[in-house]
């Protein structure tokens, strides 16, 4: 830190100073007036058309295990081998990472437990687009001491401010539904444009840092990846077929047989004289069925018995002679023959896709064959993926980044940068040969 010539606290980066709110120029850049999605006796921002959206998210990520299992994995690679920190540094017109080791971060990594924070930060990324931290200063005011993870479900933005046309204020409450503002709590945001000259200029020790949508037309939440799969209705209809499926199997699948019995069985059966008296008589005509359709249940049941009478179709007697009054049909079990497998196949292909996942990484079948054609496929399919996290890991990581820049420590170690380990698989942790592409001493 370093007092500038008119009294203003800065940062040193390089050999400039960065300056407070009071030194920048006169023009600033405006900011639209953004659009408002909640009535005007609110002071927050609906997040979805009822405020619910994290809610509905959430909740069909418990329902679905497609969508459950793409959000795992993109959490997973997104996270890769934790927080890292190194030295980018370029000789010959290359760039060559060296990894350090500093005293003072490392002391600020494990009070700030930065590889759980930035995990809980990766969790919010990558279920619900959005990331809330909070920023607490030291008492001198002259470094952030920590970083703190808000829950994104419970986190709404404040209304654009009329004159500023900033976000002032973040609001977290843990039952929305209920809205008693006596539950949520408030915290100021900083300057989205400028929350370092911000926060050199403020006097308070705690602040929400506000990372705007990148997405266009956004400009309080960013549209995550379950809220495409809700609007396009592929969700409702992937339940709406396992709904379906459950109800022929619990209305459907166990009747096996249609059973007919004429007249004229069941006259040979009782005699015609006893038959007259049965059919008039209500309980006794039920009964009487009953028994019938026993019998025949009882001879169908079991192993010495089933595999005739499912060649046949038909009903014998204990003689062997057949009867026609009685006929046995096989019923057919659509759910047995696979009839909804292929649609619930395209389905989880679908809420894959919609996750930005390829289902060929995590063992599924992206092409209409439904096959893999080899174990390459799956290795090439994940590190494509994973070499598409960048963007993603450049949101999480921009608390950390903004630290480093109040902190001083790209000042003091030039060419600091923050990054996200590979998987501890893919570490090297000795070069396999003399031969490295590490810049000569």
């Amino acid at each position: 830190m370093e007092t500038l010539n008119n009294g203003a606290i800065g940062i040193l980066i390089g050999e400039n100073s960065v300056l407070t709110m009071a030194d920048l120029p006169k023009g600033k850049p405006s900011a639209p007036i953004a659009e408002q999605t909640t009535a005007d006796t609110k002071k927050y921002v609906f997040w979805g058309d009822a405020n619910d959206l994290p809610k509905r998210v959430i909740t069909e990520m418990g329902k679905n295990e497609f969508l459950y299992r793409a959000n795992e994995f993109n959490k997973d690679v997104h996270y890769g081998g934790g927080i890292t920190y190194y030295k980018e540094v370029k000789k010959n017109g290359q760039r060559y990472i060296e990894f350090i080791d500093d005293a003072e971060i490392n002391d600020w990594m494990e009070a700030n437990e930065a590889q759980m924070v930035y995990k809980a930060f990766v969790n919010d990324y990558e279920t619900l687009g959005n990331i809330f931290p909070e920023l607490l200063l030291t008492s001198n005011r002259n470094k952030i001491a920590r970083v703190f993870r808000h829950d994104a479900s419970w986190c709404r933005w404040a209304k654009q401010d009329k004159n500023s046309r900033e976000v002032m204020k973040l609001y977290i409450n843990s039952d929305w539904e209920q809205d008693k503002e006596t539950y949520t709590e408030e915290i100021t945001a900083l300057n989205s444009r400028f929350p370092l000259e911000n926060l050199l200029q403020g006097k308070a020790y705690n602040y929400a840092y506000r990372i705007r949508p990148i997405s266009s037309g956004r400009y309080y939440y960013e549209m995550c990846n379950a809220e495409v799969l809700i609007n396009s209705t592929t969700l409702e209809i992937h339940a709406d077929i396992k709904r379906t499926m459950r109800a022929m199997l619990k209305n459907q699948a166990t009747i096996r047989w249609h059973i007919e019995i004429t007249q004229e069985y069941l006259e040979s059966r009782y005699g015609k004289v006893e038959w007259v008296k049965i059919k008039d008589d209500t309980t006794r005509y039920t009964k009487a069925l009953k028994e019938v359709k026993d019998e025949i249940d009882k001879y169908l049941a079991g192993a010495d018995n089933a595999g005739k009478s499912l060649l046949t179709g038909c009903y014998y007697d204990k003689s062997g002679n057949k009867i026609s009054g009685v006929h046995i049909s096989p019923l057919k079990n659509e759910v047995q023959k696979g009839q909804w497998i292929p649609d619930q196949q395209q389905l989880a292909n679908e809420i894959f896709m919609g996750m930005g996942v390829d289902p060929s990484a995590v063992g599924g079948f992206a092409n209409q064959n439904r096959t893999m054609n080899s174990g390459s496929e799956k290795l090439n399919s994940f590190q494509i993926i994973n070499s598409t996290f960048g963007s993603d890991q450049l949101i999480t990581l921009a608390p950390y980044v903004f630290v480093a820049r109040y902190n001083g420590w790209f000042d003091r170690i030039p060419g600091l940068r923050f990054g996200v380990l590979p998987p501890a698989d893919q570490l090297t942790f000795q070069p396999v040969n003399t031969s490295n592409n590490a810049p000569a001493s």
